[in-house]
């Protein structure tokens, strides 16, 4: 008869968290199999027939996508080849956490290093997003308002960074103003 040796599926992208993935194989020969990645293991359940393999996806821990590849072989020399490519952790990360200003104010620049597209929030009205064109999106700028007038008091804020579940914050320190009114 002729040899059939079918799979299910060519391809898989998972999320960085942890999965499973199912790939029926239709067979009239014997096969085995191998993983190119140690993340990636033969789930052995009961319930699930010969023909049907299940493997473990472990979470991915690293802020780069992965890729592993799953190969049949059949007892007659065929091959045939599963790609699971996995999703990276999302990341923000800041090199600072904390930021002074002086009483005048003026521009605070930093980087912020991240594989996902980010919100910005800050609650205080002395500080302004500034969008800058060109150089790098992951270059932040943000306007400080002077907090140089007399009797002021030193003031902070905090600038959130957040996509999804994951969120950064940078604090934000103004001096108060050096003058102070004379009562004679």
């Amino acid at each position: 008869g002729e040899e059939v040796f079918v799979l299910s599926e060519k391809s898989f992208v998972v999320p960085s968290s942890a999965s499973e993935i199912k790939i029926d194989v239709r067979s009239n020969m014997n096969f085995d199999f191998t993983v190119s990645q140690p993340w990636i293991s033969e789930l052995r359940t009961r319930s699930i027939s010969s023909v049907t393999k299940a493997f473990s996806i472990e979470e991915n821990p690293d802020h780069d996508a992965r890729e592993a590849q799953i190969v049949f072989t059949t007892s007659k020399g065929r091959c045939d080849t599963v790609t699971v490519i996995q999703a990276q952790k999302d990341a923000i990360v800041l090199a600072q956490t904390q930021y002074d200003m002086p009483s005048a104010g003026g521009l605070l620049e930093f980087n912020v290093a991240s594989n996902v597209d980010f919100d910005v929030e800050c609650q205080a009205d002395w500080i302004s997003r500034v969008q800058t064109r060109g150089l790098s999106d992951r270059l932040v700028s943000f306007e400080v308002q002077s907090n140089d007038v007399e009797n002021s008091t030193p003031r902070q804020a905090l600038i959130t960074f957040s996509k999804g579940s994951i969120s950064q914050q940078v604090t934000v320190n103004q001096a108060a103003s050096s003058r102070r009114s004379l009562h004679i």
